[in-house]
């Protein structure tokens, strides 16, 4: 019996789902745990799984935890699977914590400088052999539009530090439908209030909305469109398995968790200082200026849709000194 845990967050569940996909193949009995919040996405993206939640306070973004002392109690269920793998490598989730607690834990290692879904075949290679990312993805890996005419708006992101300013995306949604082009904007629960500032400074009417409530459906509305403009986060990532992606990158560190496709493409600053602290259970982040999201305005944008393809991971210099990386994960 396996037993995988990914217990952390939707961006991160979306970009395990190929070495999700090629585990459950190499045993008769897997097991995939995961948080509670991305338990029924998981239902959907693995409906041949036994999916089971698992909780590790540390991850969780809604408040500081600390190392849990109750860790045994965490992983009692994980101690009858002959082995176990654990897609991530942390103060929590680590070889000498986990020793004696499981049978034979496997971790996967990452590094800002190496996509993840790259750090995952690397670390599974060992002791399942290796796997093509591409023919385990779950999604469709759609070029990119010559000449896109609707395009998706996804407000959405993992961390407040990668949060593009609200006036930024009303002035590409006005740019946008200057140009003529359909706008059609994710209604995702947290950005609510955004979505709704955004539909009345548009005029209301004129905006479509596309509810996220069911997966199967979301995905449905985002095939249609011909590309989807997100900044980072877990709604970008659920874009990236129907339509071509244009990631707005902040300090996040997006070699490591740009969406995965060699045709999707990012907009970064690109700054000396990124990538740094978004999320830890004892560290803060101190910066005040947060350069690296505010400091890309809507002209490197727009120029980052019409671009002629390049090679994954090439990089162009864009307008006001942001540049745009082609295919990160197949870099």
């Amino acid at each position: 019996m396996l037993a995988i845990v990914k217990a952390d967050h939707v961006g991160d569940l979306v970009l395990a789902s190929p070495a999700i996909n090629f585990l459950a193949g190499e045993q008769d009995e897997v097991v995939l745990f995961v948080s509670p919040g991305t338990e029924p996405m998981a239902r959907v993206m693995f409906p041949l799984l036994d999916v089971r939640t698992i909780v590790f306070p540390h991850l969780a973004k809604s408040r500081r935890s600390d190392v849990p002392s109750y860790l045994h109690e965490q992983v009692t269920e994980l101690a009858a699977f002959d082995r176990v793998v654990f897609l991530r490598h942390d103060h929590v989730m680590n070889r000498p914590r986990m020793r004696g607690l499981v049978r034979s834990p496997i971790f996967t290692f990452s590094d800002a400088r190496v996509h993840e879904t790259v750090a995952q075949v690397h670390g599974l290679a060992p002791f399942f052999g290796t796997y093509d990312r591409d023919a385990y993805w779950p999604g469709t890996l759609r070029p990119w539009p010559e000449h896109p005419r609707h395009i998706g708006l996804c407000l959405g992101s993992g961390f407040p530090a990668n949060q593009w300013p609200m006036l930024r995306w009303v002035q590409l949604a006005r740019a946008l439908r200057e140009q003529g082009v359909e706008l059609s904007v994710l209604r995702t629960p947290r950005e609510a209030d955004r979505v709704d500032l955004l539909r009345r400074t548009l005029g209301g009417e004129e905006v479509d909305e596309i509810p996220c409530a069911s997966l199967s459906d979301m995905l449905d509305r985002v095939a249609a469109l011909d590309l989807v403009i997100a900044t980072d986060g877990g709604g970008g990532h659920l874009c990236s398995l129907a339509a071509p992606v244009l990631s707005v990158a902040g300090s996040v560190p997006f070699r490591q968790f740009a969406p995965f496709g060699r045709h999707h493409r990012v907009v970064s600053m690109d700054l000396p200082c990124s990538p740094c602290t978004n999320f830890h259970p004892t560290m803060l982040n101190g910066c005040v200026t947060y350069e690296c999201i505010y400091g890309i305005e809507i002209a490197p944008v727009l120029a980052a849709i019409t671009v002629p393809n390049n090679h994954a991971g090439q990089s162009e210099a864009l307008p006001g000194r942001a540049r745009l990386f082609f295919g990160m994960s197949h870099a």
